[in-house]
């Protein structure tokens, strides 16, 4: 399994437990506690959203291999 699709993978997680019936999202009058569990998952859900977008910018339409670190030599003449 490649970046993507673990980054994706990650992403249908959560919204699965989102559309789950999880008590916090389920809640017709979440608590604060209640709250800050959904804001979480939404934040995450938003990072994991950045990153996958970011990941295929710079190497999905490259071509770059996203396992191989990129190096510079510097030679001193």
């Amino acid at each position: 399994m490649n970046v993507t699709e673990k980054l994706q993978q990650c992403i249908d997680t959560l919204e699965e437990i989102k559309k789950s019936g999880y008590w916090p999202f389920a809640s017709p009058a979440p608590c604060s506690t209640e709250c800050r569990i959904k804001d979480g998952i939404n934040d995450a859900l938003n990072g994991l959203y950045r990153a996958k977008a970011n990941h295929e910018l710079m190497f999905g339409r490259t071509g770059r291999d996203p396992m191989k670190c990129v190096s510079t030599k510097i030679v001193e003449k």
